[in-house]
């Protein structure tokens, strides 16, 4: 099968995937931005020897993961290609190339990951979305088809297609968790003093909830480690921390994979109060090591799973005093984390980029 395939910019979590969608098809993808300036240099280095050919559009950049890019549509060619699959159809040039599809009659897939739906009813952009999405062979999405982005907008329910979203392999995944001697020897190596250890990731912006978990953090033991990943604390971050005289706050730099999974390894819970995430793939690597988690309803990864209570918890965003009381509750019991870990390591098994790429083909090659 000759499968083209667009998306926003090459992100290590959509490379990943893609190369290995590349070992069951000869595939072609086509990325409106060589890089987003969210993100950290280092992604701009990446391999993909499966995939056939990698196309860089040069356009309007119109966010920081966005751009338009109207010479798309010169690499549509139904000659060339068997399958057509048009990722993240938010964008300016995903509505472009959906549209000219439409216009072409030319038979597309629509992928997306995360994202909340609206109520696909009223006002003029809920009505754009289902006038925009309507018409597609078939829909790939990460959360089930009850909870995804396209089921309030799309007549035919039955066309989405699940798939597991993921930003690593299947070797990544510990068999087991591990224990607080495991733990304190990745701790003693990283340089890590303290006893308990509460780890945050995602970029130093308002969305992902950083100042509440400082807020809730207040008053800990010198004890428990505060490490939050990847940057440098703003000013506002700065001022909470003096304003609660919170010495064992650590704000640690963007890292490679193969490094961030020890801080994840040797930590005790996750906790991301983020107030928006289309997914949150802090989520799933999280899972990955064994660790519970803690983040909002807001966290699109937390939603599909997260089980609350079982393996980590849910709470509304900006919710300070529940987050407190969830972090310290879990810090207190180390049965409820260990029970909580091994449960997250089986669940994530599905969710990976082998398993990913084979359950995107398959529901393409079935269209």
């Amino acid at each position: 099968m000759r499968l083209f395939y667009y998306c926003n910019f090459p992100a290590p979590y959509y490379i990943g995937f893609l190369n290995e969608l590349g070992k069951l098809c000869e595939l072609t993808v086509v990325f409106e931005r060589a890089f987003s300036s969210e993100r950290d240099s280092s992604w701009k280095k990446y391999t993909a020897p499966n995939i056939k050919k990698i196309i860089i559009l040069h356009g309007i950049h119109t966010q920081a993961d966005m751009a338009f890019c109207p010479q798309i549509i010169k690499y549509i060619d139904s000659k060339k290609f068997d399958k057509f699959i048009i990722h993240d159809p938010a964008s300016p040039t995903g509505m472009w190339l959906i549209w000219y599809m439409k216009i072409r009659k030319i038979p597309y897939i629509l992928q997306c990951e995360g994202t909340l739906p609206g109520d696909g009813k009223t006002g003029f952009k809920e009505k754009y979305k289902t006038l925009l999405l309507n018409g597609a062979k078939c829909y790939l999405s990460s959360m089930n088809s009850k909870k995804s982005y396209f089921s309030s907008y799309i007549k035919e329910k039955e066309k989405i297609k699940w798939y597991p979203f993921s930003s690593f392999y299947q070797k990544d995944i510990l068999k087991n968790g591990l224990n607080q001697i495991e733990k304190n020897k990745i701790r003693k190596k990283l340089g890590i003093k303290e006893k308990k250890v509460i780890l945050s990731v995602g970029s130093i912006i308002k969305r992902k909830g950083h100042d509440i978990l400082l807020k809730a953090c207040r008053n800990f033991s010198e004890n428990i480690g505060i490490y939050i990943i990847s940057g440098k604390a703003t000013k506002d971050l700065k001022d909470i921390i003096k304003k609660y005289k919170i010495k064992n706050v650590h704000f640690v730099e963007f890292m490679p994979m193969e490094e961030l999974w020890n801080y994840y390894k040797m930590a005790d819970i996750l906790a991301v109060p983020t107030r928006e995430d289309t997914w949150g793939l802090f989520v799933n690597e999280a899972m990955a090591n064994g660790l519970p988690i803690i983040t909002t309803k807001k966290c699109v990864a937390g939603l599909e799973l997260i089980d609350d209570g079982k393996n980590g918890y849910l709470i509304d965003t900006d919710d300070v005093n529940e987050l407190r009381k969830k972090i310290i509750f879990l810090l207190k019991d180390w049965k409820l984390r260990e029970m909580m870990a091994e449960n997250n390591i089986k669940k994530i098994r599905e969710y990976t980029f082998e398993n990913e790429a084979k359950k995107t083909f398959e529901a393409v090659e079935n269209e």
